[in-house]
């Protein structure tokens, strides 16, 4: 399970690549993250999933804070992303932006999924196709940008994947 060049004195593993794509994802989505979407304001998800870590951090359950007492909140947003907030620190103040601890919490849940997928990808289809997947889901733009962002999606494929790798 050798890949690299023929003839290479340090060949590289299909581990290595693995752990320099899933290093590659986190430094990029901590760039995006911190160098471009910067003060660029929440969607009104964002602000309805970080009310509900702010009322789960301050012990009122799974209600909506002062914060949206003016908005007309989305019905029926499953408790999972919220806890998930509340567990990174998302819910202890008011905040006009994405969380700093989101973003990082964000970019290492995605690093680590780059890692399954390419685990995922070696077990199906081999040393190859496990490390192309990894590059792939490394340098993939919308799963870079959406850890900057307080939504759901930015868990829910590193949860999916985890499935699969548990049912695989």
């Amino acid at each position: 399970l050798v890949m690299g060049a023929v003839g290479a004195a340090n060949p590289i593993t299909p581990r290595r690549t693995i752990a320099l794509a899933a290093a590659a994802a986190l430094l990029m989505r901590l760039a995006f993250g911190f160098g471009y979407w910067v003060d660029k304001g929440m969607t009104g998800d964002e602000r309805e999933y970080l009310s509900l870590a702010r009322s789960l951090v301050s012990g009122h359950g799974f209600t909506y804070d002062g914060g949206l007492l003016s908005e007309q909140p989305t019905p029926l947003l499953a408790p999972g992303y919220p806890a998930f907030l509340a567990m990174v620190g998302a819910g202890r103040t008011m905040t006009s932006a994405v969380p700093a601890s989101v973003k990082v919490a964000q970019a290492i849940t995605g690093s680590i999924s780059v890692i399954l997928l390419g685990i995922i990808g070696c077990r199906l289809a081999g040393p190859t196709v496990g490390a192309a997947a990894a590059w792939i889901a490394a340098v993939s733009l919308p799963l870079v940008w959406i850890s900057a962002f307080a939504l759901t999606e930015a868990i829910a494929w590193p949860m999916g994947l985890l499935v699969a790798y548990l049912f695989d």
